[in-house]
C-alpha cells in the first residue's frame, strides 16, 4: 500500500477474507454521526446488501395511483386503497353543486327530469308528480289559470238579490219607470209606478204606498227602539254614566248624574262613599292600614300595620310603621269618582320615634302627569301632629291620587332605611276638613241610626277587579289577615283555622261516578285548584 498524489491509499494487493476468518486481533468501533467506525447493515430494517448491492425492500403497496394510503413511521407508504363513502367527512353543498340529475319527491324535486313551460303539476300518487293538460274551457297563460266564456242556467242562481236583469225575464219588460213585483200567476213581473214607489207582491191590483211615509206609535208592536227615539223633546247628548230624569211634568227628559237631593230623605245620610256622608265623608279605603289598598310604588318603602311600640292618637294600636327602601319612599292611594272640578282636602297623622324628619305630602292627578297641590314639606317630631293640603281638580277630571313622600326637590329626609309612623288618613270635600275623620276598610256599609229601619244592605265593588267584600281578622292564619272574602269573580274564600285556607270556586256538574249530582271545585286562596268535593243526592 501506498500514498498517492492525491493523499489516497492505494492498494496494489488484494486482501481476501475467508469466512469466519480474522486478520490479526484488529477491532473497529461503529459509526456515527460524530465519528468513524464500521456501518452495520441489519437485513431486516428494509435495507439488503447482495454482491455488493444496496437494495430497499418492497414496502407491501401495490405499484400505482392510490387515493387513500397508510404511512408506517418513518414516512414510508405501506399499503395503498380508494377512497370509500365513509371516508368522507360530514360537509354540505350548495343548490349551484348540483349539475345534473332531477331530485325525487321526497328529496324535493319534481320527480320529473323535464317540465314544459305554461304546464300545471299535479300528484297522481304518493311522492308523484305529473303535467296536468289543460282541458277545454280553461286556458293557461303567464302562469295565470282563466275560466273561459260560459253560461248558466236559471236554477244555477241561488243568491242574487240585487240585479234581476241578469236573469231571464217574464212579463213584460223592466223598463227605469217600472218596479219588480210578482204577479198572480208566481211570475215576476214589471209594474208602473213612480221611482220611489213601494210596491205589493201579492199580485193584487192595490195601491202602492210611497216609500217615504209615517206610523202611528201603535204601529210598532215589537223590537226596541233606541234611546233617541224614546221620547219628546228628550236631549241625549251629555255623556254617561247617568240617569235618565225629567225634572217636572212635561220637561225634556235629559242624561245626567244621579245627586244627593234625588235621593230618599232616610238615605241621603249615606255618601256616595258608603260613609257617614256631608262634610265628615271619607273618600279615602283603609284609613288606618296603610299596608294593604295603598301602593308603596313598587316597594319603595315597607308596612307594618298595627304596631305595638307606639299607640296611636286614638290610644289604640292601629298605627303603622313605614320604613323606607330607598331615597324615594312613597305610600300613595288613588280615588276615582270625585264631583267634576271639585275641591278636596288631604290629611293626616304623622309623627317619628325620636328627633325630627321631613317630609312632603302631594295631591296628584288621576293620570299622575301634574300636581293638583304641589309636594308640601312638613316637619315631624315624636308627638303626633294632623298635617292638611288642599288640591282643587280641573273642569273634567273625576279622580286624584294622595301621596305621602320624599321629596328630594324640597330636601327630605325620608330617606334609606328612615322610619316614619302614620294613623288616621283622610280625603274629604272641601278645604275646612273636620277635626273628627270616619274610618274606613275596603267595603263599607251605611251606617244605621237609632230608630231607622233598613232594607237588606246591598255592598258592590268600585271595579271589576276589587272586591266587593272583605272581612278580616287577627285570627286568621292567612298572610294578610282575610277570614272571608267574596272576590270579584263571585268565588268565596275562607281562611279554614290553623290550614291554609280554601276557596270555593264553581258548581260544576258530575258525570262519573253515576248518583253525583255535582262537583264544587276547590281552590287555594291564591287560585291554584287543590281538587273537587262530590255531591251526592242522597248522602
Amino acid at each position: 500500500m501506498s500514498l498517492n498524489a492525491a493523499n489516497h491509499v492505494a492498494m496494489e494487493a488484494i486482501i481476501d477474507f475467508a469466512v469466519g476468518q480474522t486478520f490479526g486481533a484488529f477491532s473497529y468501533p461503529d459509526a456515527t454521526t460524530g465519528s468513524k467506525g464500521i456501518v452495520q447493515i441489519d437485513a431486516v430494517g428494509g435495507i439488503a446488501v447482495n454482491a455488493g448491492v444496496i437494495s430497499l425492500a418492497n414496502s407491501g403497496a401495490s405499484p400505482g395511483t392510490h387515493t387513500k394510503v397508510t404511512v408506517d413511521a418513518k414516512g414510508r407508504v405501506t399499503t395503498g386503497a380508494s377512497l370509500a363513502a365513509g371516508d368522507l367527512p360530514s360537509h354540505t353543498h350548495v343548490a349551484g353543486d348540483i349539475a345534473s340529475g332531477a331530485f325525487g319527491v321526497p328529496r324535493g324535486g319534481t320527480g320529473l327530469t323535464t317540465v314544459a313551460a305554461n304546464k300545471l303539476l299535479y300528484s297522481p300518487s304518493q311522492d308523484t308528480l305529473a303535467e296536468l293538460s289543460i282541458g277545454s274551457g280553461l286556458s293557461l297563460a303567464g302562469g295565470v289559470l282563466a275560466l273561459g266564456s260560459h253560461s248558466h242556467a236559471e236554477s244555477d242562481v241561488t243568491g242574487l238579490v240585487s240585479d234581476l236583469a241578469a236573469r231571464p225575464l217574464k212579463g213584460l219588460g223592466f223598463a227605469p219607470s217600472r218596479a219588480a213585483v210578482i204577479n198572480s200567476a208566481g211570475a215576476i213581473d214589471g209594474a208602473l209606478g213612480n221611482i220611489g214607489d213601494c210596491v205589493l207582491v201579492d199580485g193584487t191590483s192595490a195601491a202602492k204606498a210611497n216609500a217615504s211615509h209615517s206610523h202611528p206609535a201603535t204601529d210598532i208592536v215589537s223590537g226596541s227602539l233606541g234611546l233617541a227615539r224614546g221620547g219628546s223633546g228628550a236631549d241625549l247628548s251629555a255623556t254617561g254614566p247617568g240617569f235618565l230624569r225629567q225634572d217636572a211634568t212635561g220637561n225634556a227628559v235629559t242624561v245626567g248624574p244621579i245627586a244627593l237631593a234625588d235621593l230618599p230623605a232616610q238615605l241621603q245620610q249615606y255618601g256616595a262613599f258608603q260613609t257617614i256622608g256631608g262634610d265628615l265623608e271619607n273618600m279615602l279605603k283603609r284609613s288606618e292600614d296603610f299596608s294593604t289598598v295603598w301602593s308603596t310604588d313598587g316597594g319603595s318603602c315597607s308596612v307594618a300595620a298595627n304596631i305595638t311600640d307606639t299607640p296611636a292618637p286614638d290610644g289604640n294600636q292601629t298605627a303603622d310603621k313605614l320604613t323606607s327602601n330607598g331615597d324615594s319612599a312613597k305610600i300613595q292611594q288613588q280615588v276615582a269618582g270625585l264631583t267634576d272640578g271639585g275641591t278636596y282636602a288631604f290629611y293626616v297623622w304623622v309623627k317619628v320615634a325620636s328627633g325630627t324628619r321631613k317630609v312632603s305630602l302631594a295631591i296628584v292627578d288621576n293620570t299622575y302627569a301634574s300636581y293638583l297641590a304641589a309636594p308640601t314639606q312638613v316637619t315631624l317630631t315624636t308627638s303626633w301632629q294632623r298635617f292638611k293640603i288642599t288640591g282643587t281638580l280641573a273642569a273634567g277630571q273625576t279622580g286624584l291620587w294622595v301621596v305621602v313622600r320624599n321629596y328630594t326637590g324640597n330636601g327630605d329626609e325620608w330617606t334609606n332605611g328612615a322610619v316614619i309612623y302614620l294613623w288616621g288618613a283622610c280625603l274629604q270635600e272641601g278645604n275646612d276638613p273636620r277635626r273628627t275623620h270616619v274610618r274606613t276598610w275596603d267595603s263599607r256599609v251605611p251606617r244605621n241610626p237609632a230608630g231607622a229601619a233598613l232594607a237588606a244592605t246591598v255592598i258592590t265593588a268600585i271595579n271589576s277587579s276589587e272586591a266587593p267584600l272583605t272581612i278580616y281578622g287577627p285570627g286568621s292564619n292567612l298572610a294578610d289577615k282575610t277570614l272571608l272574602q267574596v272576590t270579584s269573580g263571585g268565588e268565596l274564600i275562607i281562611a279554614g283555622g290553623s290550614g291554609n285556607g280554601y276557596r270555593l270556586a264553581e258548581l260544576m256538574s258530575a258525570t262519573s261516578p253515576s248518583g253525583w249530582s255535582g262537583v264544587l271545585k276547590v281552590k287555594t286562596p291564591a287560585g291554584a285548584i287543590l281538587g273537587y268535593i262530590l255531591l251526592h243526592t242522597n248522602p
